[in-house]
């Protein structure tokens, strides 16, 4: 049981002061720049995911259920409801798990709370002072109630998704940030969002994976928007016996989540990914892209592969891939990808590598080690060459991680990577200077509404 109470709302009303009383002039330097940086990934994310074959099932599906087409999806896509398109883009965002992460939760913050915003900028204008001070609030609540439930000292359980289960709460926040609603109204879509948590790593390796954080997206707009018009819900959605953090976690570290909660933004440990997979598989990447320059490496004279990885990498990558849905979290994929291929993206989970025999034959010399004094963010590769020689590799920091950050520069890149092949270069870098500058936009809609082609 938790050190939580029916009788106070402590901790709840600490989240909502916090997002009722932040201000844009009062969210430091760093914090902008890290929204920046987080709001330039995820959208190059959501375009680059926007012809995702499971966005398109998923869109087909309930094309006849939605409401007036007056929302944008990013790409070349109809436009929806606002409910609608909030859980496609959201989709897109995570499609290709080429999303943003916060380097201690492991959670991915900004496509729900992104989406689920931009959504709200098609129904009323709203400046980019205002999108992106909403915008940091979400990521910022997603962030800290993750770690409280789940990074030591809290203890929680592996099989919750984080980015699912927190993912609504964000989304509520920040959409209640932008709409303006009062304390009881955002208590109220907090609680209404927390009260649908939900998601199962087992979920992994299937196609309704991206559709889990895309539901709590819908979750927290939907939330904001009932609560904004009267409907009422738990006073202490968070702490109370049998709420929140009763269910998610079985010991709280509530410092995590209040301390400091409107001086220390959680939004500057942010990491992006140069990699299209999980997180915990990109030290190991790194190291064997370091092997490939060695003037003895030859994929014809690799005998057998050992991988040592931190436990949690293994816990959660350490499957073999058929699809591009389980590619997401295999480290033997991407392992055989990194020794073969020239450069690792998007088209590196095309069809045709599953049926590769030389790919797959590849994977079976490998041997996955968990070891406890690896950190998250490093690796250890061993390749064994017939003549009894062998290439090592040791990745401390991988590139993307909180330690050895990828650049402004080449987040840059990797949005014009994902966004040129289907908008096209000019109208890309429109969006990726409107992203850069949001702050100074009187109308915020320009972003969403070039991503789906529709602005002039």
């Amino acid at each position: 049981m938790n050190n939580s109470s029916d009788n106070t709302s402590e901790i709840t009303d600490s989240v909502i002061n916090f997002i009722l009383n932040t201000n844009f002039k009062d969210i430091p330097k760093e914090a902008i720049g890290s929204a920046n940086r987080s709001l330039v990934n995820i959208m190059g994310c959501m375009i680059g995911g926007s012809t995702h074959p499971v966005l398109k099932n998923i869109q087909d599906s309930l094309a006849e259920f939605s409401g007036l087409p007056n929302s944008t999806v990013a790409g070349f896509n109809p436009k929806t409801d606002p409910l609608n398109s909030t859980l496609l883009n959201t989709i897109a965002c995570s499609a290709y798990a080429f999303d943003d992460t916060h380097s201690e939760a492991i959670v991915h913050p900004s496509g729900p709370v992104a989406s689920s915003l931009f959504s709200l900028t098609e129904q009323k204008i709203f400046t980019g002072e205002e999108f992106l001070t909403a915008f940091t609030v979400g990521v910022e609540v997603i962030c800290r109630i993750s770690l409280a439930i789940s990074v030591h000292p809290a203890e929680g359980s592996l099989s919750w998704m984080q980015s699912s289960v927190v993912g609504g709460i964000g989304s509520a926040a920040a959409c209640s940030k932008l709409l303006g609603l009062n304390f009881k109204q955002t208590k109220s879509a907090i609680a209404l969002a927390s009260s649908q948590a939900s998601g199962f790593r087992s979920m992994f390796g299937t196609m309704s994976i991206p559709l889990l954080p895309a539901h709590a997206a819908q979750t927290g707009i939907k939330a904001a928007i009932l609560a904004k018009n009267g409907l009422d819900c738990s006073n202490v959605c968070l702490e109370s016996t049998h709420g929140f953090l009763d269910v998610f976690s079985t010991k709280v570290n509530l410092t995590s989540l209040i301390g400091g909660l409107g001086e220390n933004f959680e939004i500057n440990k942010n990491t992006f990914k140069p990699y299209p997979c999980g997180i915990v598989i990109h030290p190991i990447i790194d190291a064997f892209l370091n092997i490939k320059k060695h003037p003895n490496f030859s994929l014809e004279k690799i005998s057998s592969i050992k991988i040592y990885s931190n436990t949690s990498a293994f816990k959660l990558a350490a499957n073999r891939a058929k699809d591009k849905f389980q590619a997401r979290t295999s480290i033997y994929y991407w392992s055989a990808i990194a020794l073969t291929q020239d450069s690792l993206g998007i088209n590196s989970l095309d069809d045709k590598f599953f049926k590769d025999i030389n790919l797959i034959g590849l994977q079976d010399k490998i041997i996955v080690i968990p070891t406890d004094d690896i950190k998250p963010d490093a690796a250890r590769v061993e390749i064994f060459l017939n003549n009894g020689s062998t290439i090592n590799s040791e990745i401390l920091h991988c590139i993307g991680s909180h330690s050895h950050p990828m650049n402004n520069n080449e987040i840059g890149e990797k949005f014009l990577n994902l966004s040129s092949p289907i908008l096209g270069v000019d109208i890309s870098k429109r969006i990726l200077d409107h992203c850069w500058n949001i702050q100074n936009l009187s109308d915020v809609s320009k972003i969403i509404k070039l991503s789906g082609g529709t602005a002039s």
